[in-house]
């Protein structure tokens, strides 16, 4: 079958081998051929010696290709077509390289299993990642031996420069030898079946051991994988191999275009050669396209063994998919391999890595592209892999095994991802997500649709076979893990957040390509398939479907947080909570989302599983813990008001659990309906004496309102006078009505009336009758319920009923009326009207009675008027005067008004009465007939009378008869003669001796813009006489032409020169008038012009006069010749436009087309195009003849090709900018044509496109550009790591993209963003129960990392909390300590603070809170016992009673007793101590010298002290020992102890009665055993009044502690004129509050005067900024006159050091002007202190004008105030401000006298030198406005210092009356505890069980108290006059007796002070302080 093995040899000629020589350089390289026979090894080797030409005595050795040598015993197997080798030694490297001949013949499985593979198919995705696969499964075969790290690598060799494209996959497993080598070549031969004979590594397949998860390594053997990957990724496999301690590489060849040579060929396909050689030689490597294989082969040096898989002619698809998608298809190869690469267990990123067997395995990935950095990558550093993102997203695991027949195994494991927060925590897998774009805006990220659900519709379980992912094989889910149908014992969306894996053994038949499995999901649903759960590593047969859904269940409630509150409010404290530690914090929310539904404040709900069961709105919801935001919880409690609320004033506080989700809001509010019906609904009013009041009516002033009476009435129509419901309800409280009257008036309503009455036991509510209502207008009568005590209209926030009546009050019957203004003037007969108005009694006014007359009277005149108008206005209409009047001016009359039947019926006024209107004429002369000439003038005289014959006109004035129409006329007959005068005047036009009549009205023709000369008129009168003109004549002749007449020439006949229009379409109209006192006279012509000769070109642009760059103008020109004056000239014809010549700036004339226009007589231009220029305005000059004109035409830009960002020139440098800060300036992009120039194309969408770890605010990074093409996607904040970053800007625009040049940007840490917490203290440190801790000193790092400075103390804290935290912040429960110190290097120091006196372990995390929160790293201290202070037992032992009788138990005092040695804190201590503890037995009376002895007679017994504790079996007395009967005895315990301990170790003492006898003894025992039961019950009961003594003693100190504070605190309030009343304190100093900020804000928001010079971003605090933003300067003249003083430095960046400033000057490449601070000189420059020029010695030797002070002086600095001092000192030196130019002047006149003066300023915008010079433009400050910005800006006002002072004030007031408010509640709630029931139930106790201690002391003969030894105060606790330790006295108090407790929160405190307070051995207790 295949050369360089030998196999089992035949009889007979068994064919030919190939030999090579081998052994010496100089031997032949050639290939020889050598027959096999029938013959022995020696036979062979004789034929080899004769065809190489060798001695046969020559040593030399035979073998195969793999370093077998031949020898006698295998000769027989050397078969036909072998390649042998002739060496000196089998470990001889080969000196050349030699050809294997080999033939790969495919297995016959290739036709057998053929229909059981289905080539790569995608399913969706891309199969190369699973080629690649392929490969690394055999990499992890030949690797699975390797003792030490398993490297397989994939080399992807994209650089042209190295030759064509490959990709290389690389190993450092076992090898292949050249047969291995040439098995591999064979398709299908699988390691099953393969050939066993003595060089193959594969003797038989033997199955590898069982191991966890089947990482056996073991997944390739089906001889498919290895060929179809590498001819799926290229065309052509170089396998190069070296196997385990072999000298030789093997290397052979397979590629498609030698395949298909031989098939042209006729050849052997299935044949080739292997080429064998020795490491590191690449001579045979000639072809420049595999140039990279030299340095590849090179690495061979040193292997021990190797394989490399070489793939050339990689398709070009399959090279970009590896480029682009590098990040997918590594993560895709992480996942299949992720436990081969992490384990068993998966990579758990939270857990450290033990190195085991699967650490070993590294996969690495290298791609080489040219020009580009390599890409390298492990997968072990993989960290989003779906295994990953599986393990470590998952809370729980649930493992599981199932069994299935034969000996199939599978492991499972499923996880669960709970729900947190605000999403759920199943990882996303990219294969199972839809992608939706959008069409509308492209966005650079992603969008995706998920399912339903977590996991959607995703499969629970991917299948892992050998441990290896099988990626096409999933399965849904199994019988037992599926959502149960009904309600199971959780939620089932629980079952949506599971994932699973199964890993299964060989036994499951897959793919030959390992895509999918044959049959598994169906073994694994056969129903003998055995599940069982594994538990702790152990099998457990219990029914799986159970325990998965109790799993399922306890996942849910451990870990999903779905309740969502939404909606935060405020924290609060709850001190009605029942448990005190829980009382605070308390976070508030207004919403919750619970299980898809959103429970809101104010919604109505139901309770459930409460008694009673409430109905209510919801007030709020309450949720544990410090909160401050949205957040996810498993549960709270909500506060709701019971409903209704009328009837249930209370809230109730429930667990959110127990809210009804399926109660219906309209049966809630049903019931609250039934409940509200109890409740006062409605008023019932009638009116017993009648004069009832009806809604709406109208009613007369004065009408009485009678009597009311009026019952309360419910929803039931019940009668009622008290609130319903019990006492506690409003059940006591009576109800009653109030009256009021409200009348409406503009300015507002006002209560008239207003009256309560109450229910009598015999009478209803009565309200009397009321009269005095007589105002006008609309009232309202209102009846109230209201309460009895307060008289509250409402009532549990409802209001109570009432009932409103609407009137209105009218005017009364008429009494008496006043005349009202009348109308004059009044003429005689001319009817004018009397308005009158009428009033009742209260002066209203009122309609008259319909019968009433009224009656004039004037003494003169006669009066009558036509008619009345009745109603309010009372009206005599048409009323007439007749009579004489001597006057035209008038004359005065009184006129009498009399209204009869009225109280008051007259009424008296004055008029004056003029003469009335005309009526007739009197005419003179009185004559019939009149004679005169036509035209002559006659007199008339003419009178107007009227009516009464009186004249009614004043004399001289003119009267026009025609006017008078209604005056009779007074005819005249007239005899007319024929007139003299002018009646006829004619025009005549003279040429030369002939005249032309222009007749009148005619047309004439005439040249425009000429002149009309020789015009002539004559006159003719009536008989066609014609009229001498003269000098009068003349002077009445007008012409309409000019206003200027020469009176010679018209006197000569001669008319004016008439001007001939310019524009033919203008026709002149000539008149010429004649007019005298008989007439007039005209005649008229009009001119009409024409055209002159050719004098102009005229164009015009039809169309629109825009064109685009490159594009031709979409409208033409047209052309007309015209005269001088505009006029077309008709007359041309097409041939001129010969003549015509165009030209402009760019233009492009090879494309304009000329044409002529017949019916227009014009020139037309078409296609005018340009050339690429500046666009903009363009001139085009049209020539015609000598004649020319010009149009312009706007040239835009062309179509846009780029994009360009504005004002950011130099992008070739990146730019700085600090983290996290805004830009310096916006990114606006512009769209500019392909020669640069702006396009103004609007609705083109620009995208930002940035890298991936760059982070910008706002995050909208798509933007149309506008009506100038412009984008502006204004300042942007950035954040992204530090270094250097790029944006690029793109379009699309007519489906090309279009991009802006790079923008690079350099990120800068942020000196003032705080990252890190550091802490420095002495690590070293010992921690000893109630002693001091170490200083800790802590830092806030910013990003720079460098210390921020100028934070306050009360943003960084300590926290401290027993244990270690297994999270990185500290439980809630944690102490808080505060900071102690701070120093002016940003460090803050915790010192003194007491270490807590239990021993253990603690840990300790200091926090930062401002803004952001930062934690420290947690310090986890160990704190140790303070020195041994005494031994005590433990237990404590009672107290025994014993006697010396036989029986030894009587005779026993103590058993089992086992002694410790403690600190004073009884912390076990002394563990280095050992010793002997002695006891001995003494009397309590010393006269008693009869001892009792121990067993044996002896007076002490010594017991063994080890490490601390001593253990005591028994202590017996000795047998008939002496001892006085009844007597107390004491026994001592002594320690003695080496090493000697620093102090004496107390002794301990344990008392005892001695009894003689028996039966007494066992009496006296029981009443022992009942005094120790009794003194321990005491001891307990006065610990607990100690402690709350004490606890209540802490308390008044706080409580006037508080009260002092805001006491002090009300006084600083009260000297800024801010009271705060007693009543509703808190609510009142809120609303001050609210409006001080306010008014703050109201400050800061109003307009003054802001520098528009921007500053410099600060990149780190060496950078102060620019100077101008510097200082402030209130003075707006003295303002204006400084910055322009300055003008040039306020520009200026001002930095500490000159480093910094080198860097700006490089920065902007020298264009920003610095000022380094280091660099100036400070002993020359002024003192900033020092006075005026003009005092001396503190006097001022002359009297200034104009308010002199230095400049400096106004300067307000915002910062940095010592080194603005030192910046303006040195710029603005000594310069002075005065009012004006005199005072300066006068200033410096006196000044010089004495000293040097320095420049004068003056507001006035003057200037004087230094010098003196002062004067001109270069002196003279600008006006404000000119500045352009470039000013100092103003502060802001004084006022608002102020109001930050009052803020900072009531801020404090606020907490610190909440504060004195919370603690008296406390101090009155423990005091209010003294007293209860339950704490005198145990006083009474107490003090019974202290008789009955006396008493059997008494009995036991013992000594008073010496058994008890209780040394406490009196427990009677009355603190009214207990004096107020200082706040230092109580400090030292917490240090001595309290110091553990500093760490313990104050809710908490007080629950540990009695639960700790315990006594010692000897009966005396450690008093605790609270």
């Amino acid at each position: 079958m295949a050369a360089g093995g030998v196999s089992a040899g035949t009889s007979g000629d068994r064919g030919k081998v190939f030999l090579y020589d081998r052994r010496w350089e100089q031997s032949d390289i050639q290939e020889r051929t050598v027959e096999v026979g029938a013959g022995t090894f020696e036979d062979f080797r004789r034929a080899v010696c004769q065809e190489f030409g060798i001695s046969s005595e020559d040593e030399f050795i035979i073998t195969t290709t793999n370093r077998i040598e031949i020898t006698d015993t295998n000769f027989d197997k050397v078969e036909d077509g072998v390649t042998l080798y002739l060496l000196q030694s089998v470990s001889q490297s080969l000196v050349s390289a030699t050809r294997e001949r080999i033939d790969f013949l495919p297995h016959y499985d290739t036709l057998v299993k053929s229909g059981i593979y289905e080539y790569y198919a995608s399913e969706g995705q891309n199969p190369l990642p699973f080629a690649l696969a392929e490969l690394i499964d055999n990499s992890l075969s030949a690797t699975a031996h390797n003792k030490d790290i398993r490297n397989i690598q994939i080399r992807l060799q994209f650089d042209d420069s190295q030759g064509k494209s490959a990709v290389v996959i690389i190993d450092n497993g076992r090898g292949m030898t050249s047969k291995q080598l040439n098995n591999w070549a064979v398709y299908r031969l699988s390691k099953f079946t393969r050939r066993s004979d003595f060089e193959s590594d594969h003797s038989g397949y033997i199955r590898p051991a069982p191991v966890p998860r089947s990482l056996n390594s073991d997944i390739s053997y089906f001889g498919v994988g290895g060929k179809q990957a590498v001819f799926f990724v290229g065309q052509s496999a170089r396998m190069i191999s070296k196997p385990m301690e072999s000298q030789d590489v093997h290397e052979l060849i397979l590629s498609k275009e030698d395949f298909e040579k031989k098939e042209r060929n006729k050849e052997s396909i299935y044949s080739g050669f292997i080429r064998n050689r020795k490491p590191a030689d690449s001579s045979h490597i000639t072809n420049d396209d595999e140039r990279f294989l030299h340095n590849f082969i090179m690495e061979e040096k040193g292997k021990n063994s190797f394989t490399a898989v070489v793939i050339t002619g990689v398709q070009p698809d399959h090279i970009q998919y590896l480029k682009n998608n590098f990040y997918h298809w590594t993560r895709q190869l992480a996942h299949i391999y992720h436990y081969y690469i992490h384990g068993p267990k998966g990579n758990e990123l939270k857990s450290d890595k033990d190195v085991g067997a699967f650490n070993n395995i590294d996969i690495e990935i290298y791609m080489f592209e040219k020009g580009k950095v390599p890409k390298i990558i492990n997968l072990r550093e993989i960290k989003d892999d779906m295994q990953t993102l599986y393990i470590n997203t998952a809370a729980e695991s649930f493992e599981f095994k199932a069994q299935v027949e034969e000996e199939g195994v599978v492991e499972g494991i499923i996880r669960y991802h709970p729900f947190l927060y605000d999403k759920e925590t199943y990882p996303n897998d990219p294969c199972f997500q839809t992608r939706v774009k959008d069409d509308e805006e492209e966005e650079e990220e992603d969008c995706f649709i998920v399912e339903k659900g977590a996991r959607g519709k995703r499969p629970i379980f991917e299948c892992f076979w050998n441990g290896r992912l099988i990626p096409y094989t999933t399965i849904e889910d199994f019988d037992w893990c599926m959502p149960p149908k009904k309600r199971g014992l959780g939620p089932p969306e629980c079952y949506n957040r599971i994932s699973g894996t199964l890993f299964t053994n060989d036994k499951f038949e897959v793919s030959t390509n390992k895509l999918t499995f044959m049959n598994l999901e169906l073994k694994l649903k056969d129903k003998s398939t055995i599940f069982t759960r594994i538990f702790n590593g152990q099998e457990q047969r219990m029914k799986i479907d159970r325990e998965f859904a109790l799993w399922v269940k306890e996942c849910h409630e451990k870990f999903d947080k779905q309740i969502k509150f939404t909606g935060y409010k405020e924290t609060i404290n709850r001190p009605d909570y029942p448990s005190k530690r829980m009382q605070s914090p308390w976070a508030t929310y207004t919403a919750i989302e619970w299980d898809g539904k959103i429970f809101k404040t104010g919604q109505m709900v139901k309770t459930m599983k409460t008694v009673p069961i409430f109905y209510g709105s919801i007030k709020r919801f309450l949720l544990y813990g410090d909160h401050e935001s949205d957040v996810y919880a498993t549960g709270g409690e909500v506060q709701i008001h019971v409903e209704p609320q009328e009837l249930y004033d209370e809230m109730k506080s429930i667990p959110i659990i127990k809210l009804d989700k399926s109660i219906a809001t309209s049966v809630v509010k049903k019931y609250i309906d039934d409940e509200l019906a109890r409740l006062p609904d409605r008023l019932s009013v009638t009116w017993p004496e009648g004069d009832e009041l009806i809604a709406d009516e109208a009613i007369p002033a004065g009408t009485p309102i009678g009597a009311l009476r009026v019952e309360i009435l419910n929803k039931k129509g019940e009668v009622m006078q008290k609130l319903p419901g019990t006492s506690s309800h409003g059940g006591s409280k009576k109800l009653l009505v109030e009256l009021k009257i409200i009348l409406h008036s503009p300015s507002g309503d006002k209560d008239i009336i207003s009256h309560i009455s109450q229910h009598g036991s015999k009478w209803p509510y009565w309200f009397k009758k009321m009269e005095n209502i007589h105002k006008l207008g609309s009232y309202t009568l209102k009846l109230q319920v209201v309460l009895n005590e307060s008289s509250a209209n409402t009532y549990a926030g409802s209001l109570l009923p009432y009932k409103t009546i609407k009137f209105k009050i009218i005017e009364g019957k008429p009494v008496k009326f006043l005349v009202n203004i009348l109308d004059p003037p009044f003429r005689v007969g001319v009817p004018f009207n009397i308005p009158l108005d009428v009033q009742d009694e209260f002066g209203h006014s009122t309609p008259a009675v319909t019968d009433i007359k009224p009656v004039l009277e004037a003494s003169g005149l006669s009066l009558h008027y036509e008619d009345i108008s009745k109603g309010t206005n009372y009206v005599i209409k048409g009323v007439t005067a007749k009579g004489f009047v001597n006057n035209c001016c008038g004359e005065n009359f009184n006129l009498k008004v009399i209204l009869p039947g009225l109280k008051e019926d007259t009424q008296t006024l004055r008029i004056r009465l003029l003469p009335g209107p005309p009526c007739k004429l009197k005419v003179k002369p009185e004559s019939e007939i009149l004679v005169f000439e036509n035209g002559t003038a006659f007199p008339f005289q003419v009178e107007v009378l009227d009516e009464a014959a009186n004249i009614t006109v004043q004399p001289k004035l003119v009267v026009h008869c025609k006017c008078c129409k209604n005056v009779p006329a007074v005819e005249k007959t007239i005899k007319l003669l024929p007139s003299s005068h002018v009646a006829k005047l004619q025009i005549f036009s003279m040429e030369g001796q002939k005249a032309t009549q222009i007749k009148h009205q005619d047309e004439i023709e005439w040249i425009a813009g000429d002149t009309m000369h020789n015009l002539i008129f004559q006159m003719y009168d009536e008989g066609d006489r014609e009229i001498i003109i003269t000098a009068a004549l003349a002077a009445k002749i007008k012409v309409n032409w000019t206003p200027k007449i020469n009176r010679d020439h018209l006197v000569q006949g001669l008319l004016p020169d008439v001007k001939v229009p310019t524009t033919i379409k203008d026709m002149r109209y000539c008149q010429v008038s004649f007019q005298d006192d008989h007439g007039s006279l005209e005649s008229s012509f009009t001119i009409r012009p024409i055209p002159d000769e050719p004098r102009r070109l005229k164009c015009r642009l039809k169309g629109v006069n825009t064109v685009q760059m490159g594009e031709e103008l979409q409208g033409e020109v047209e052309l007309m010749v015209t005269d001088q004056y505009g006029n077309q000239i008709q007359t041309l014809t097409s041939s001129c436009i010969n003549l015509l010549g165009i030209s402009g700036d760019g233009l492009d004339k090879s494309s304009l087309k000329v044409t002529w226009q017949e019916n227009t007589k014009t020139m037309n231009v078409k296609c005018i195009k340009f050339s690429p220029v500046h666009p903009g305005s363009k001139e085009l000059c049209f020539a015609w003849r000598e004649f020319s004109d010009y149009i312009r035409v706007i040239l835009t830009s062309g179509t846009p090709a780029k994009l360009v960002l504005v004002d950011w020139p130099g992008l070739e440098e990146p730019v700085s900018f600090i983290n996290g800060k805004e830009l310096q300036k916006p990114l606006i992009i512009q769209l500019c044509d392909e020669w640069n120039n702006p396009s103004p194309e609007p609705n083109v969408r620009i995208t930002l496109v940035k890298d991936s770890n760059l982070k910008i605010i706002p995050p909208n990074q798509s933007h149309k550009t506008d009506g100038n093409g412009r984008v502006n996607f204004g300042v942007f904040v950035i954040s992204a790591p530090r270094g250097e970053h790029v944006l690029l800007f793109k379009a699309s625009y007519n489906k090309s993209t279009l991009e802006s040049p790079v923008l690079k940007l350099n990120i800068l840490p942020d000196p003032e963003k705080p990252v890190l917490v550091n802490i420095k203290y002495d690590q070293d440190a010992i921690y000893m129960a109630g002693d001091f801790f170490p200083e800790f000193m802590v830092s806030i790092i910013s990003e720079d990392d460098k210390i921020i400075r100028n934070l306050s103390p009360e943003h960084i804290y300590m926290k401290m909390w027993k244990g270690q935290s297994s999270g990185s912040r500290p439980p809630v429960s944690a102490a808080t300590l505060n900071c102690n110190t701070t120093d002016k290097k940003g460090c803050f120091y915790f010192r003194n603070k007491i270490i807590p006196d239990h021993a253990g372990k603690y840990s300790i995390q200091f926090v930062f809170d401002k803004i952001v929160v930062l934690f420290s790293r947690q310090i986890v201290i160990n704190v140790v016992p303070s020195k041994p202070l005494k031994m005590i037992p433990d237990p404590q032992p009672a107290t025994p009673a014993v006697s010396n009788v036989q029986n030894i138990a009587s005779r026993t005092l103590v058993e089992n007793l086992c002694f410790r040695i403690v600190d004073k804190y009884l912390n076990d201590t002394g563990t280095d101590l050992n010793g002997k503890l002695i006891a001995r037995i003494k009397s309590c009376i010393e006269e008693n010298i009869e001892i009792p002895l121990f067993q044996g007679n002896v007076t002490t017994i010594e017991f063994p002290v080890n490490q601390g504790s001593a253990e005591i079996s028994s202590l017996v007395l000795a047998e008939n020992s002496p001892g006085k009967d009844s007597t107390e005895y004491v026994i001592e315990f002594d320690p003695v102890l080496l090493p000697v301990p620093r102090g004496p170790l107390e002794s301990y003492s344990l008392p005892f009665m001695f009894y003689n006898d028996f039966e007494k003894q066992q009496q006296m025992a029981e009443l022992t055993k009942e005094k120790d039961q009794l003194t321990q019950s005491i001891t307990a009961y006065k610990s607990l009044f100690d402690t709350t003594n004490q606890l209540i003693n802490e308390l008044q100190c706080q409580a006037e502690e508080a009260r002092a504070k805001e006491e002090r605190l009300r006084n600083e309030l009260k000297n800024h004129q801010i009271t705060i009343p007693d009543k509703n304190k808190i609510q009142s100093i809120e609303a001050i509050l609210k409006q001080k900020m306010s008014q703050r804000e109201s400050i800061i928001n109003q307009p003054r005067r802001s520098c528009t010079l921007r500053n410099y971003s600060k990149f780190n605090p060496d950078i102060l900024g620019k100077i101008a933003h510097l200082a402030e300067i209130e003075d707006d003249e003295a303002a204006r006159v400084i910055s322009w003083h300055m003008a040039s430095d306020l520009d200026c960046v001002v930095t500490t050091t000159t480093e910094a400033a080198r860097r700006i000057f490089d920065e902007t490449q020298g264009q920003q002007q610095v000022l380094p601070l280091d660099s100036i000189y400070t002993k020359t420059l002024p003192d900033w202190t020092r006075s005026l020029p003009h005092i001396r010695n503190g006097r001022s030797y002359f009297k200034p004008m104009g308010n002199p002070v230095f400049a400096r002086d106004l300067m307000h600095f915002l910062k940095n105030e010592e080194q603005c001092k030192l910046v303006f000192a040195m710029l603005l030196g000594e310069a002075i401000i005065l009012d004006d130019l005199d005072a300066a002047n006068h200033y410096r006149r006196e000044v010089v006298k004495v000293t040097y003066c320095p420049t004068l300023l003056t507001r006035d915008g003057d200037r004087i030198r230094s010098n003196g010079k002062f004067g001109g433009h270069q002196n003279k400050a600008p006006p404000m406005d000119k500045l352009r910005g470039m000013v100092f800006g103003a502060p802001l006002p004084k006022s608002y210092e102020n109001i930050c002072v009052q803020i900072e004030l009531l801020q404090q007031y606020r907490l610190a009356a909440i504060k004195a408010n919370d603690v008296k509640e406390e101090l009155d709630l423990e005091l209010g505890s003294l007293g209860t029931p339950e704490m005198r139930k145990k006083k009474h106790e107490l003090d019974e069980q202290e008789k009955n201690l006396k008493l059997i002391e008494q009995k036991l003969g013992m000594t008073p108290n010496r058994g008890t030894d209780i040394s406490f105060e009196d427990s009677t606790v009355d603190m009214t006059n207990t004096p107020i330790p200082t706040k230092r006295m109580r400090r030292e108090g917490t240090k001595k007796t309290f110091s553990s407790e500093e760490w313990v929160s104050t809710p908490v405190n007080k629950q540990l002070i009695i639960q700790s307070s315990t006594s010692d051995p000897n009966g005396s207790l450690r008093k605790r302080k609270a």
